[in-house]
């Protein structure tokens, strides 16, 4: 006996939960940083940590300044979309991006890739500083991610 058009709602139903687990899986455990503890997004067999904040706003008094060390938070900050890029002209990153992301002083923020199994392991670390001579440029271009 075939149930093809049965229960259509069923099958929407199964999906949904479907993709609420999937969801709740795609979430790494939180980790502590300066500042409090951020949670990443699992994917491709790594964890990706995008916006985490490294230092206070380089505003008003602090504007071109040794950076200080970010205002702590509580509870668990999600660490799931880059940080917003600095001020800038945007004629030249026309070519590298199609969209045009978020700009604000505040852009003082890091992205941290690292293999999903390696939680509490010591890991070599590549530092990409992204360019652009104060001119054009933000880590939240597409082509880095």
């Amino acid at each position: 006996m075939r149930h093809d058009g049965c229960c259509p709602a069923r099958r929407w139903a199964a999906s949904f939960l479907a993709g609420l687990v999937l969801c709740a899986l795609a979430h790494a455990a939180p980790v502590k940083v300066t500042g409090g503890e951020i949670e990443g997004v699992a994917e491709d067999g790594l964890t990706v940590y995008k916006g985490i904040p490294f230092a206070r706003p380089p505003v008003g008094d602090l504007r071109w300044r040794a950076p200080q060390p970010p205002e702590p938070w509580t509870g668990v900050r999600k660490a799931d979309r880059f940080g917003a890029s600095p001020m800038q002209h945007w004629l030249f990153a026309a070519a590298v991006t199609k969209t045009m992301p978020k700009v604000n002083e505040d852009c003082l923020y890091l992205n941290v890739w690292a293999p999903a199994t390696a939680a509490k392991e010591k890991l070599p670390v590549m530092v990409w500083i992204y360019g652009g001579g104060n001119v054009w440029g933000s880590s939240s271009f597409p082509m880095y991610d």
